[in-house]
């Protein structure tokens, strides 16, 4: 199965998740912020088929690497959900800023369901053979 790239600078949920995404059987790579997500992703050799990124975060904020990765042509189809912790009213406006560059916007604390729901979109599929 293709690998999942999960950004996020809290240790706890960054591990909790990983934990729960592997128990799925979604092999997981992890960066604690923008720049790791950066260096991984410019030196790994199979793309990931879904990024889960955090978008506050220090160092190297997620804006930051979403607008990165988009300039990557080699990067610019991955999909992107964002991570936010804003409240819920202001995740439409995430949702807005990032509208043309992200499947979906996560509210922290996130349905582990949502999540699994986006990876059986992107990653699943991924896994299909050519027709």
């Amino acid at each position: 199965m293709a690998a999942v790239l999960l950004v996020e600078d809290d240790a706890d949920t960054r591990e909790v998740v990983r934990a729960l995404l592997e128990e799925e059987g979604y092999q997981t790579a992890v960066a604690a912020d923008g720049q790791e997500a950066i260096d991984h992703l410019a030196a790994c050799e199979e793309l990931p088929c879904l990024v889960l990124l955090d978008l506050l975060m220090p160092r190297v904020g997620g804006a930051a690497v979403l607008r990165w990765m988009r300039t990557q042509p080699r990067l610019a189809n991955v999909p992107v959900a964002v991570i936010s912790a804003r409240p819920q009213s202001s995740g439409s406006q995430v949702a807005a800023a990032f509208r043309d560059h992200v499947i979906g916007v996560l509210q922290k604390p996130f349905d582990i369901d949502r999540v699994l729901t986006l990876l059986g979109e992107h990653c699943d599929e991924a896994e299909q053979p050519a027709a």
